[in-house]
């Protein structure tokens, strides 16, 4: 997902394994919404998007039991 406005939390995320969020502007409630709709999801790649750092502290990653690897790339917090 590039600069995208609105996430697509309204489709099947279910089956997706890997999610790229480039250039958004997130809060941590979207985030752990979208993480929710991912069951499956093993990689998380946020690239120059921002979150402020006690958005981003407020994450339990613990409860993603798939989520292997977290990218913080650029500009995110």
């Amino acid at each position: 997902l590039d600069r995208c406005a609105q996430l697509p939390l309204q489709y099947d995320l279910s089956m997706l394994d890997t999610l790229n969020i480039t250039n958004s502007t997130l809060t941590a409630d979207t985030l752990l919404k979208l993480l929710t709709l991912t069951p499956n999801l093993k990689t998380l790649i946020l690239k120059n998007c921002s979150m402020t750092s006690e958005d981003f502290n407020r994450l339990d990653f613990s409860h993603f039991k798939n989520l292997e690897h977290i990218n913080l790339i650029g500009s995110f917090i």
